[in-house]
């Protein structure tokens, strides 16, 4: 520019330019004011919800590991149970001695956040209030249930003492309801802290948040896979894919300058460095993978394994809100960022009633076997690795025990197990021969499936143990991990014709090949039922009660 034109565009005298100037140094003073103003804003709402999510975490932190210990106590309150004769219910107080030292909730913490909750903006402060309170009193009814719970226990009561055995199952029940209840809340209040801060903390695009948004992927992807492996997804036969987790970790790798581009390296013994943080993260969610292959089959509520998974995956997010604490120190190099804490996950349980009480449901109904056909019933159980699962092959073994109590003399039972071959474990013993159903509860699985051979030797025990007028019945339990081929519809539709019938019982959270499994029911005039935990007795009863005198 000339300097002609210059001096055109300045003040002719002295005065106005030094007003000038004020002038463009007060729009910049209040614009730096107002942007101070918002940074501040949005540091104190970031610092609220991560606060409470600090709580949150501090709870779970507190008490997930003893979920195995509700776990391991149902186990053996069931074991016990089911025994012959006078059983003592032993193994309680060793668990339930850790009670005290887990049921310590951080009342301070607590407090502290419920304070700062004044600055979360006022059209989500009563929502998050009530979620943050409904989950702080989750964790005082755990604490004071698991206080009962071990004071119940603290001796080792008989099986005929069944004030204590109910009441213990009692609390197990609340126990588990409680978990469940306490991790969905905990999702739900991370979803609507990051409904808000999407809303009020935008912190543009520097290292931190796309840093911090390479790693939230990841935590998502992984807790979808411990969803899945919850519902007992993953097995020997169904194993884990980690080739996408894999990738996003190659990724994260891969891109670590770029995410971590203006951050400081300060060393990785410094508790605020964030590139530390970043490096531990992938770190953890790489052992957490290895874990999933460590058990397998991971079974579905399989506590030990389950918490060596959750372990990893904790210390990852552990990592990942470090990496968000750090983003808001000052001289960290970028700019201060305001970054939402993740929740990290629970232990594991889940309640289960002994069979035995619903036998006793069933009881009070008067279950009578009295005008229905006798029965030969030829179990064909699918004992190869895929079955080895709580809610498979285990539910059978138990529905066919507590069935035993209303059997006639006259039922008769024959078993035949197939995974690599097949063989016969029973013949034409009694439906209340408890020797020889003893037998039957010691099956274990494994092996491959094999089961057009252990439907031809079904067929024949079926034949040569045939009852005239009898209800004869061959039940095919699987959870469907084989072929159904021509030749077998085949020898179905010909033992239907002589009138032994054939069933099919599945199993499983995802049952292969289906369609077949329904088709193999209907060739046999029979049923196709898929079992779970709240129908495996009565879908045995069922069968037996199918032919009327």
């Amino acid at each position: 520019m000339k300097t002609s034109s210059l001096i055109t565009i300045l003040p002719d005298k002295p005065h106005h330019f030094f007003s000038l100037i004020f002038f463009l140094c007060l729009i910049h003073y209040l614009a730096t004011s107002v942007t101070a103003k918002q940074d501040e804003r949005q540091a104190s709402i970031a610092a609220a919800l991560n606060q409470q999510i600090d709580v949150i975490n501090l709870c779970v932190k507190k008490t997930w590991r003893i979920q195995r210990v509700f776990a391991t106590y149902n186990n053996s309150l069931n074991e016990h149970v089911y025994k012959e004769g006078e059983s003592v219910l032993q193994g309680a107080v060793p668990h339930f001695s850790a009670i005290g030292k887990y049921f310590k909730l951080p009342v301070s913490d607590y407090e502290k956040a419920k304070i700062a909750a004044k600055e979360i903006p006022t059209e989500y402060r009563e929502e998050v209030i009530l979620l943050f309170d409904s989950l702080w009193q989750l964790q005082k009814q755990q604490e004071s249930i698991g206080t009962q719970f071990s004071e119940l226990t603290n001796f080792n009561p008989r099986k005929t003492d069944t004030t204590t055995v109910n009441q213990a199952y009692k609390y197990l029940a609340e126990l588990d309801k409680i978990n469940t209840d306490y991790r969905n809340l905990s999702l739900k209040f991370e979803a609507l802290a990051l409904q808000i801060h999407k809303k009020y903390c935008n912190s543009g695009q520097n290292s931190w948040v796309k840093g911090a948004s390479a790693m939230k992927v990841v935590i998502d992807t992984a807790r979808n896979y411990l969803e899945m492996a919850r519902a007992g997804k993953f097995s020997k036969q169904h194993q884990l894919d980690t080739i996408q987790l894999g990738l996003m970790l190659t990724e994260l790798q891969k891109n670590r300058s770029i995410n971590n581009q203006n951050i400081k390296e300060i060393g990785s013994y410094d508790g605020n460095s964030a590139p530390n943080r970043y490096d531990k993260f992938i770190e953890k969610i790489r052992k957490m993978m290895g874990e999933y292959y460590g058990y397998i089959p991971l079974e579905a509520y399989s506590p030990k394994a389950y918490e060596n998974i959750v372990n990893e995956f904790n210390w990852a997010v552990e990592s990942y809100n470090n990496f968000a604490r750090v983003s808001a120190v000052e001289n960290m190099g970028e700019v201060p960022a305001f970054l939402l804490k993740s929740v990290i996950e629970l232990g594991l349980y889940q309640f289960q009633y002994p069979l035995l009480k619903q036998l006793n449901e069933k009881k009070e109904q008067k279950i009578s076997m009295e005008g229905f056909a006798y029965n030969h019933t030829v179990l064909l159980l699918d004992v190869s690795g895929s079955m080895n699962q709580p809610e498979k092959l285990p539910l059978l073994k138990e529905a066919i025990s507590q069935l035993s109590e209303v059997m006639r003399k006259e039922d008769r039972l024959s078993v035949v197990i197939y995974s690599d071959n097949a063989r016969t474990v029973l013949e034409n013993v009694s439906f209340t021969d408890k020797q020889s159903l003893y037998t039957l509860s010691k099956l274990t699985s494994s092996g491959r499936t094999n089961a057009q051979k252990g439907i031809k030797l079904a067929y024949q025990l079926a034949e040569k143990e045939f009852i005239e007028q009898g209800n004869n019945r061959v039940i095919l339990a699987s959870d469907g991990d084989f072929t159904v081929f021509e030749e077998t519809i085949k020898d179905v539709n010909e033992a239907t014709e002589k009138g032994i019938h054939l069933s099919v019982f599945s199993f499983g959270w995802q049952v292969e090949n289906e369609t077949q499994l329904k088709h193999l029911a209907e060739a046999g005039q029979g049923n196709y039922i898929h079992v779970t935990k709240k129908n495996s007795f009565e879908a045995l009863l069922s069968e037996l009660q199918a032919i009327s005198k």
